[in-house]
């Protein structure tokens, strides 16, 4: 009885295996398509200089890699384990914040001022943004510096503590904004716009588990501009 179990459950192992294989040769389930952006590795012809220089191995294992069976539900199933159950996103620099609101963490750090390139740096290239402008202004053209909005302006609120620092007005953001005021330059603040308008706007500007301003916060921000 014990021997059968164990050959039962060796054989159901294999199966399980062997199903992304045959799935990937034998397309027999059509998966659902993976959301987002990302690019799928080409396959590769084999020649001899990339076998030697060990690149062919590298990238028809990246095309086996793209192109598994089951892949797209493997992956959303994996995702949706370590979400659920360890409060963890799969992509990288994602965190998750108070209410399950997600953001990527340099969004965060640019919010705190934690990457300030500097006055000096930001002004030079404020200088340098100024005569650009000059210069398509002679030429008949306009140019227009546009701010897009941040996620963690709009939902500052639901920053994890663990993140959360002194605001302060030595930003890239707030930096460039003043220089750019003193100096004549052409720009809009659709970040300050979006969150003076939170809570007024008929539909979602941002979401709290998207990551990106929403279609509509899109729409109206190139509609605006």
């Amino acid at each position: 009885m014990r021997n059968n179990i164990k050959k039962g459950l060796f054989v159901f192992i294999f199966i399980i295996l062997l199903l992304p294989f045959a799935e990937q040769n034998f397309p027999f389930i059509k998966s659902g398509q993976l959301l987002g952006y990302f690019t799928n590795a080409p396959d590769v012809t084999f020649s001899s200089t990339k076998w030697l220089d060990g690149s062919y191995q590298k990238e028809k294992g990246d095309f086996y890699n793209d192109h598994t069976g089951f892949r797209p539900d493997l992956i959303r199933l994996n995702s949706q384990i370590d979400f659920s159950l360890f409060n963890k996103p799969s992509y990288g620099g994602t965190v998750v914040g108070k209410e399950n609101c997600l953001y990527f963490d340099n969004y965060i750090y640019a919010y705190y001022g934690k990457d300030f390139m500097g006055y000096n740096y930001l002004f030079e290239k404020s200088l340098k943004l100024k005569a650009i402008q000059d210069t398509l202004t002679k030429m008949g053209k306009t140019f227009v510096l546009v701010y897009s909005p941040c996620k963690a302006s709009y939902f500052r609120e639901y920053i994890p503590e663990e993140l959360k620092s002194k605001e302060t007005e030595q930003t890239n953001y707030k930096t460039l904004l003043r220089l750019g005021d003193s100096l004549g330059i052409n720009q809009i603040d659709l970040n300050a716009w979006f969150v003076s308008i939170k809570n007024k706007s008929k539909e979602a500007l941002f979401t709290k588990q998207g990551i990106h301003w929403t279609n509509y916060g899109s729409f109206i921000g190139g509609d605006s501009l």
